[in-house]
């Protein structure tokens, strides 16, 4: 799905990114952590063709994201940033379906159809949005324009979704839902998922492989676990991490100490 090999990039001053090499696989949720201000962000716009690296290279499907047609990519690819702003005052269920927008016929007057509404209810209906479909979006909670957004994303039906801090502003439960979203979304239709967040008990949860980005590098990735304990997340954090399982189950959980 995804191959970043040693990227290299900055804003003119110390390097943002150096070297960072990742890859994410069909089914597979990846999480990246790391402290604020370490380049996950730029990461994920890099990878959304938003962005040029200035060293190594990012193939998406085997192809460098700034090179395809921005309608071709965002038929395979999702990306949900951290901040998303509107203007006009569209409804919940209007923004969800601007996710369909890249599968529609071309020409500015082609409408939704059916089945675009369909996918759209799902979609909401998952991320526990559907009794908002006709709120104003700008009118409901932070929490709930968040959830709206994700329902875009599973809406747009790609085969990569990028999620910038995704569980923000969300309740636990609301969290939890969506990350269970999140991994049902992949296992159903053979997709991936490359996530940031500081919600470490959550990636511990959920994701496949973890990935801690810390001055500008990689320092380590692999099973949530194993990394979880690793001494170069202490470090990369610092502070020391004790990592448990729930009473009764093989559920992870995580406490700085």
């Amino acid at each position: 799905m995804l191959r970043v090999d040693r990227v290299d990039f900055g804003y003119g001053g110390p390097p943002v990114l150096r070297a960072v090499s990742l890859e994410v696989d069909p089914r597979e949720v990846v999480c990246i952590v790391g402290p604020n201000g370490v380049g996950k962000t730029t990461l994920l716009r890099l990878i959304a063709g938003l962005l040029a690296p200035q060293g190594g290279s990012v193939r998406c499907f085997g192809n460098d994201p700034l090179l395809q047609r921005r309608a071709d990519l965002a038929r395979r690819l999702s990306y949900l940033p951290q901040d998303y702003r509107l203007t006009f005052p569209f409804t919940v269920a209007e923004v969800v379906l601007m996710g369909r927008y890249p599968h529609r016929a071309p020409g500015l007057l082609a409408l939704e159809t059916q089945d675009d509404l369909d996918r759209a209810d799902a979609a909401m209906r998952r991320c526990d949005v559907l009794e908002l479909a006709n709120r104003r979006f700008d009118e409901i909670s932070g929490g709930e324009r968040r959830r709206a957004l994700l329902a875009q994303a599973f809406c747009q039906e790609t085969d990569l979704v990028l999620l910038d801090e995704p569980t923000s502003s969300l309740d636990p439960a609301h969290a939890i839902t969506v990350f269970e979203a999140l991994c049902a979304e992949t296992r159903d239709r053979d997709a991936s998922a490359l996530v940031v967040t500081h919600d470490l008990n959550l990636a511990a949860r959920f994701s496949d492989r973890l990935v801690v980005l810390h001055g500008a590098e990689v320092v380590i990735a692999g099973p949530p676990t194993d990394v979880l304990r690793a001494p170069e997340t202490a470090a990369a954090f610092s502070c020391d991490l004790h990592v448990g399982t729930l009473p009764g189950t093989d559920t992870p959980f995580v406490v700085p100490r």
